[in-house]
């Protein structure tokens, strides 16, 4: 009977090991799916995170403030212990101060917005916005011809135009200045 016994336990190996092995690849093709499954919901989890960020910074993003903490942080960077941001009026070209981290008495005007310039010519505004650049003065009685005529009159001698570019358009500049006219950037 071993002879009738051993082709039919050999076929029921064969079956044995070919069920074995379609649940071995279901099991391995369930657990990718898994693994994939939960790849996804990380990366939309990741994305709502994101549009959460995106939503409250929409509602509480105030320009005025985020120029004003420009101006604050500004001389930790530049080393340069004034601040002054304009952003342009485009209906008039003209930039207009909407920030500054000194009282605007001290910088001769009555409101920021009194500190106007026609960005024309040569100006450090201009020359900023052309370059995309950072552009420097060591002395602003010397130079190219500025028509931000209040932060020369200060009688600052280093002044640093930071260009400020949005949508790969000029949108403002950022003056950093004080009064040590041999300083080296």
């Amino acid at each position: 009977d071993i002879e009738r016994i051993l082709p039919v336990q050999a076929i029921l190996f064969y079956i044995v090991a070919a069920f074995s092995g379609y649940l071995g690849q279901k099991s391995i093709r369930e657990q990718a799916e898994k693994e994939a499954l939960q790849d996804l919901l990380n990366v939309e989890s990741g994305a709502r995170s994101l549009l959460d960020v995106a939503k409250t910074l929409n509602s509480t993003l105030d320009l005025d403030l985020l120029l004003q903490d420009i101006t604050q942080l500004s001389p930790r960077i530049t080393g340069l212990s004034k601040c002054v941001a304009l952003l342009l009026d485009e209906g008039n070209g003209k930039l207009v101060g909407r920030a500054s981290n000194v009282d605007v008495k001290e910088l001769g005007v009555e409101r920021i917005e009194d500190i106007v310039e026609v960005p024309t010519g040569n100006s450090l505004a201009r020359r900023s916005w052309v370059s995309g650049e950072p552009v420097v003065l060591s002395n602003s009685s010397e130079g190219p011809d500025s028509n931000f005529t209040d932060v020369s009159s200060f009688g600052h001698g280093s002044v640093m135009a930071v260009p400020l570019i949005s949508g790969g358009r000029p949108a403002g500049v950022l003056y950093c200045f004080d009064d040590d006219g041999g300083r080296v950037f």
